[in-house]
């Protein structure tokens, strides 16, 4: 479905969209993005959408009862888009990767619509594996392209400068019939794979562990940087529940040759290990900063919960504990590595402990994070730092921290935003980043944040988009509107519900003012919303009343807004 907010008029865009792939195929449906990117400031401006992508159904063949996922579409934002097939292959014949398999998509900055879909094809096995691309910008006459044999797809590599910046200029794979070597693929020929060097002493191929034939095990996690990749590259797989990673620096080749590794040392040539949680793995994907394009961030945890799995981990609970760590990963010429710059922790039950939220935000020469339900501004060189919120929970955060954020960024005029509960109430904070103004409100909650289209452009990918409104629900029901910039000049009221609400959420980030909000009710009520952020009472309802499993089955909650509106 689309809302034109021009006309106020909503009409079906496809009745073929294969429900059964929205919850397992990373392409269905997916919003893809487009910006200006200055590379030489290091910053990409007019952030904005440009398509969704999806998958049709193929209509039920009897004696199945259900469709199945079989053309890859592609529809623009645009009044009056029509929906275009993405490649020439479709019906039973489809080898477009749906539901099964690890899939990936290079997004472009620069032509949104030339994201690539990568996928495992039907005959791809844990011991030969077979992927292959198809641009999001194909029609149904052109053939989707295959990587070389054996070769196991990882990551894309972006682009950071020139006219390509944005968009991917090669792969990261694993070479089957290289001992599993970590390799490179150029973009310009899928079918070549190139061993990638090993910058440690002699040299020779970095093989990677992998077990069970997992391909996720091959790679955990990377972080984008202008002159390569932070890679975390499991070394001991053999326990899922205690997964020990090691990182590793990328350095890309800028005359096109396949590159360099270099395992991260620090001073003392001992290499960057943790055991419990993979780095940058979903445990993690909030706690890591870039600056500068060259120097990493990152907020770790190990032990914990985790501890209490596995061979050799401590059953008895006054052995368990919890750590928490903050990292500094430098990956400039000569001198590539990382030193530790915090720690804190020890035994849960000598008080010791320090639990780490689930956050970690650029706040210029500080960055602020949680640690022990205290809000912290912490200096760069982890050596001081500013209480901005010690006030205690009334819940546990023994896990996930008293505090989150759903914007996740500094506004330009220098506030973050945060939700905090305490007392059995829910609290919407906004605070200066140097601690001299707060905004507080009870029984409200943040659920959203519009951009001003601005963010900080690394290694082909970009984060922290600029907010530019914050959102909040109040009393579960009221929906307001306050500019990021000066939250003390008033909240704009959007609209209320007629009833409470369960829950009330926006998306991620994305460009204003017309957003889409999702509720739910009890009784498993579903319904979309619509709101010019910048009007008040423009909150309208865009179904006729929400979608029920009394009414429609339990297709009842597919009712949400595509992420990214």
């Amino acid at each position: 479905m689309a809302y034109n907010p021009l006309t106020e008029d909503t009409e079906t865009i496809d009745e073929e969209f294969s429900w059964i792939s929205s919850n397992v195929n990373i392409i269905s449906p997916l919003v893809l993005h487009q910006a200006d990117i200055n590379v030489s400031s290091g910053e990409i401006e007019n952030y904005q959408l440009a398509s969704v992508s999806y998958v049709q159904g193929e209509p039920p063949t009897p004696p199945n009862i259900m469709s199945t996922p079989s053309r890859l579409m592609r529809v623009g934002v645009a009044a009056g888009s029509v929906p275009q097939q993405v490649s020439d292959e479709s019906g039973s014949s489809a080898d477009l990767g749906f539901i099964a398999g690890p899939q990936l998509v290079s997004f472009n900055l620069k032509n949104a619509n030339q994201a690539r879909y990568v996928f495992p094809a039907d005959a791809s096995t844990s011991s030969s594996r077979q992927y292959r691309l198809t641009s999001m910008d194909a029609d149904a006459s052109t053939p989707v392209k295959d990587f070389g044999a054996d070769l196991s797809v990882q990551r894309p590599l972006f682009a950071t400068q020139g006219a390509g910046a944005g968009s991917a200029y090669g792969w990261l794979v694993v070479d089957q019939t290289e001992n599993d070597c970590l390799a490179f693929v150029s973009s310009a020929d899928l079918t070549s794979a190139t061993c990638i060097p090993n910058a440690d002493g002699a040299g020779g191929n970095v093989p990677l562990e992998q077990d069970g034939d997992s391909p996720s095990s091959y790679i955990s996690g990377s972080y984008p940087l202008d002159s390569g990749v932070v890679l975390a590259l499991p070394a001991d797989t053999s326990n899922p529940l205690r997964v020990t990673t090691t990182l590793w620096f990328y350095e890309r080749d800028s005359s096109g040759g396949p590159g360099t590794l270099h395992l991260l040392k620090n001073a003392d040539g001992e290499s960057l290990k943790t055991t419990g949680l993979t780095l940058f793995g979903p445990d993690e994907a909030g706690r890591v900063v870039s600056k500068g394009g060259d120097t990493l961030y990152l907020a770790a945890s190990d032990g914990g919960i985790g501890g209490l799995f596995g061979t050799g981990s401590p059953t008895d609970p006054s052995d368990i504990e919890f750590h928490s760590f903050l990292f500094k990963i430098n990956t400039t010429a000569g001198n590539i590595g990382w030193q530790q710059i915090y720690h804190e922790g020890g035994k849960l039950l000598d008080g010791e402990a320090a639990v780490l939220g689930d956050f970690l935000v650029d706040a210029g020469t500080h960055l602020i994070w949680e640690i022990n339900e205290r809000l912290i501004a912490i200096s760069l060189d982890g050596q001081s730092e500013v209480l901005l919120d010690g006030r205690s929970s009334s819940g546990s955060s023994l896990v996930h921290g008293a505090f989150n954020t759903p914007a996740g960024a500094i506004s330009q005029g220098g506030w973050f935003f945060y939700n905090r509960e305490a007392n059995q109430s829910d609290y919407a904070v906004a605070i200066k980043v140097d601690g001299s103004k707060r905004l507080e409100l009870k029984d409200c909650t943040w659920i959203g944040a519009s951009t001003s289209g601005k963010a900080q452009y690394t290694g082909g990918s970009f984060s922290s988009l600029e907010p530019s409104e914050v959102f909040m629900a109040c009393n579960n029901r009221k929906i307001a509107a306050i500019d990021a910039n000066d939250p003390l000049a008033g909240r704009v009221i959007l609209g209320s519900l007629g009833e409470p609400a369960e829950s009330i959420a926006m998306g991620r980030t994305a460009p204003g003012p017309n957003r889409l909000i999702r509720v739910v009710y009890n009784d498993e009520r579903y319904e979309v919303l619509y709101a010019n952020t910048r009007e008040k009472d423009s909150l309208k309802h865009l179904m006729a009343s929400p979608a029920s499993e009394d009414s429609v089955g339990s297709l009842a909650g597919q009712t949400a807004p595509v992420n990214g509106f």
